[in-house]
């Protein structure tokens, strides 16, 4: 057992057993670790981009020695104290996806959904418990789940490390994970090291990078029943006491008798709002003092003080001489008249200071408040420049010709979305830019699933160290000077402290992205009615508009279509993110079941993520956003990749089993996860007819897989060779994308196909064709003359011209036709330029 502190006291621990690792006799290394508040530290809100140090506990010092780590080729795990359940594994994902996506290259995911199962003790009982790849939810069992990852290595001898900042997980750890060896046939010489990673410094230190938790928890690391595990840690109840006490003073961490989130009232408000006028009250005359004392503006410069010739300056005698010339004139004045005259100059240089000269012009007269008000009316136009209408809401442009020097409009998307995300306003039309450390698998996914048939959003990448990268950052850095000269303060800084340091984070390339014009996603089908008129077919539509083979209908079609191609060929990915069936969640009926009778949070967590399906009126009315290619080449240790191909091997399996029920007359049985994810979203439940359509489309699926892996051999054959513009290091991430996975699923795939003659009836040509129908006049825009001769003069884009507002066509016509300068930065010290 071993006690480590401070922010790097991870880093530092993995440094340590990195460098002895030098000593090629030495067995091979494990290192594993608890998620929360161990490599998280919750010091971020939800939804905001914040630096590493906020979202992963010992920020970079913590990536790079996981990275050294991995180099290394130890292996790398997580075992949460969450409850033992394939949810739980998949909350974890979705952690390592979003605010700790610097930690997701770290630990392997299983390649098929997560699975719960039981082990041993050394009494014979059962221990649940769930996995997913190298990350395990245990409850309480650790050690039990420690043993169970040290029987897989395979090894006759390993050096483990194991940290946690509950030291009662800690301890059970160091104490009893070799009992629940004991119940193997053949125990492994395990040389086990347990890490308490003290917080008490970061928590209560002068640079607090951590929440301080409560002391009066059962789960506290200062409870009672541990203070014999403190003392085997090395913390002796008299320092154990000062930290409680040191707790108790912080009001995060102390449990008040009103809890945080309680409504305040009655008594207590009252009290609070009369402290509160009291307080404005008496603040009121210091306000308009000093009000009025900046409103006067800077004091003119003192009259230099005259010296004898030829004598050197200093504040004695230049006061002795004044002093004299006073007394001088005070005699005078009394021999002529008795009066006295001021000596106040004399006194002013005896102290080292000269006479007051003349007072210069007094300012013009100002009231503070009027020019507080004027910049806060300033910047609220400013603001109302945008008002109402996002980025996305605009016409997509071209990619080909995004024209970044004409940017106007920068922002994110709303709150507790896709992270790394900006969407940025060129006068050629929107544009979606994203940044994340796994831009490959996306890349790949996407265009897989563009090669398989499914609407997906163009994209391109834009490396580092190239031309238009840099284009990018600076035209985005403009946007937020045009916004602080404007007056907008706020809109500026959060541009430059959120999308641009997104853009910058990963120092990588960037995603550049068609987007998507009226969308709306599966989340957003609210009504049952909505969801009739988007997602049925024939007599689903009841008597509906565009029932009888209406243009609604066919695009209907078409939307079902997609939807059942992207069902297949997600699979073939191994990405589990969009839709949740029985081909990625091997308990999915018996979770079905139990949901009918739980409350909506589980019935959500087996819709998947409805958020990655996209539905338009335009074109083929779908797209699939936010793809990923899952197949992801292991660390490359032997028992590793041993328990990635069993897994792979079970998922290649359930894929087989769950195609040939669909071609083989199940096909409905198949789809129906469809049918409840829509009637959990809107109420809707689809109709026989719908989820044939649908059925259709996943037989498309399967015949275009063949392509859509052809196309991914090219890809990443390109790239590995550094044929592409990424060079080695968009090679490196290419090159975790497994090819041969890929391959041997296509395989499996073509073997169902060649058992079954498949006539999915209507072709892709006329499918589309069909789709298509009747976007002429969609979103069409009445142009007026002044809209067209100022769109030419400015170079815009008309149909974009057109979606901005009146006042914003003004402000740009004046700034970038008429050369009308803006005036000052609103923050004239956060801008140098």
């Amino acid at each position: 057992m071993q006690r480590i502190s401070g922010a790097m006291g991870l880093s530092n621990a993995i440094n340590a057993a990195l460098a002895r690792d030098g000593d090629r006799s030495l067995p091979p290394l494990l290192f594993i670790f608890d998620f929360d508040r161990t490599l998280t530290n919750g010091m971020s809100k939800p939804g905001e981009e914040v630096e590493v140090s906020k979202v992963v506990r010992g920020g970079e010092d913590t990536v790079r020695a996981l990275q050294r780590a991995k180099d290394a080729g130890a292996g790398l795990y997580i075992i949460t104290a969450r409850a033992p359940r394939a949810l739980t594994v998949e909350q974890l994902y979705a952690s390592l996806d979003n605010a700790q996506s610097a930690l997701s290259p770290f630990f392997r995911r299983g390649t098929e959904a997560p699975e719960e199962f039981t082990v041993k003790d050394a009494d014979g009982n059962d221990i649940p418990l769930a996995r997913g790849g190298n990350i395990f939810a245990a409850d309480y069992q650790k050690a039990a789940a420690l043993a169970q990852i040290i029987r897989e290595q395979g090894q006759d001898s390993l050096r483990a490390f194991f940290f946690d900042d509950a030291i009662v997980n800690a301890h059970v750890v160091a104490t009893a994970t070799k009992l629940h060896l004991s119940s193997s046939s053949e125990i492994p010489d395990v040389a086990l090291t347990s890490y308490w990673w003290d917080t008490y410094e970061e928590e209560t230190g002068p640079n607090r990078s951590m929440t301080p938790s409560h002391t009066a928890t059962t789960d506290s690391n200062y409870a009672d029943f541990a203070s014999h595990m403190l003392s085997d840690f090395g913390v002796t109840k008299e320092e154990a006491d000062l930290r409680i006490e040191a707790y108790r003073t912080i009001s995060t961490g102390t449990r008040n008798r009103r809890k945080a989130g309680d409504p305040v009232g009655g008594e207590e408000l009252s009290k609070v709002q009369a402290a509160c006028k009291e307080m404005r009250a008496k603040m009121a005359p210091l306000a308009a003092t000093l009000g009025a004392r900046f409103a006067r503006g800077p004091r003119p410069p003192p009259v230099p003080v005259p010296v004898r010739p030829n004598s050197s300056y200093n504040a004695f005698e230049a006061g002795k001489i004044l002093h004299e010339a006073e007394l001088n004139d005070i005699r005078a004045a009394k021999k002529i008249s008795g009066g006295v005259k001021s000596i106040g100059g004399g006194l002013g240089g005896l102290f080292g200071r000269g006479p007051r000269g003349p007072r210069g012009p007094a300012p013009p007269k100002s009231d503070w408040r009027t020019k507080a008000a004027n910049e806060k009316a300033r910047a609220e136009a400013a603001k109302k420049l945008f008002e109402n209408r996002k980025v996305a809401s605009l016409p997509p442009g071209p990619l080909d010709a995004p024209r970044w020097e004409t940017a106007f409009q920068v922002e994110s998307p709303d709150e507790g979305t896709t992270g790394g995300l900006t969407f940025v306003a060129t006068l050629a039309g929107a544009f979606a830019i994203k940044s994340a450390n796994d831009l490959a698998e996306e890349y790949v996914g996407t265009k897989f699933l563009q090669a398989g048939g499914v609407p997906v959003p163009d994209m391109r990448v834009v490396f580092p160290r190239g031309e238009e990268h840099g284009l990018i950052l600076k035209s985005v850095e403009e946007v937020a000077k045009q916004y602080s000269r404007r007056g907008d303060a706020e809109g500026a800084g959060k541009i430059m402290l959120h999308e641009l340091t997104s853009m910058r984070k990963f120092d990588g390339p960037l995603l550049l992205m068609e987007l998507v014009e009226g969308a709306f996603t599966l989340n957003e089908l609210t009504d049952a009615d909505q969801a009739v008129d988007i997602l049925e077919v024939g007599g689903g539509r009841g008597g509906g508009v565009g029932n009888g083979g209406g243009v609604m209908e066919r695009r209907a079609r078409s939307r079902l279509d997609a939807i059942g191609r992207i069902w297949v060929l997600d699979a073939v990915l191994g990405f589990r993110d969009r839709f949740t069936s029985r081909l990625n969640y091997a308990q999915y009926d018996e979770a079905v079941v139990t949901a009918e009778g739980d409350g909506k949070g589980e019935k959500l967590f087996l819709t998947g993520n409805c958020d990655n399906v996209l539905f338009t009126p335009f074109k083929l009315g779908f797209a699939a956003i936010d793809s990923h290619c899952k197949l992801i080449r292991g660390d490359g240790d032997s028992a590793a990749k041993k328990v990635a191909d069993e897994q792979f091997s079970s998922s290649a399996e359930r894929l087989q089993g769950e195609l040939e029920g669909l071609l083989g007359g199940d096909g409905i049985r198949s789809l129906d996860w469809l049918r409840f994810t829509v009637k959990v979203v809107s109420g809707h439940s689809l109709s026989n007819e719908a989820l044939e359509c649908a059925q259709q489309g996943a037989i498309r699926g399967i015949m275009a897989v063949d392509r859509a892996i052809e196309w991914a051999k090219s890809a990443l054959e390109f790239a590995r060779d550094g044929s592409s513009d990424g060079g080695e290091r968009w090679a490196k991430s290419m090159s975790r994308i497994n090819l041969d996975a890929l391959i041997t699923t296509g395989l499996i795939v073509r073997s169902i196909v060649g058992d079954h003659n498949l006539d999915v009836g209507v072709s892709e040509e006329e499918a589309t064709e069909d789709s298509e129908e009747g976007n002429e006049g969609e979103g069409r825009v009445v142009l007026n003359n002044e809209i067209l001769q100022t769109a030419r003069e400015i170079g815009a884009d008309v149909r974009v011209w057109a979606a901005l507002s009146s006042e914003l066509r003004k402000v740009l016509t004046d700034e970038r036709v008429l050369g009308i300068s803006s005036e000052e930065h609103s923050n004239g010290e956060f801008w140098q330029s």
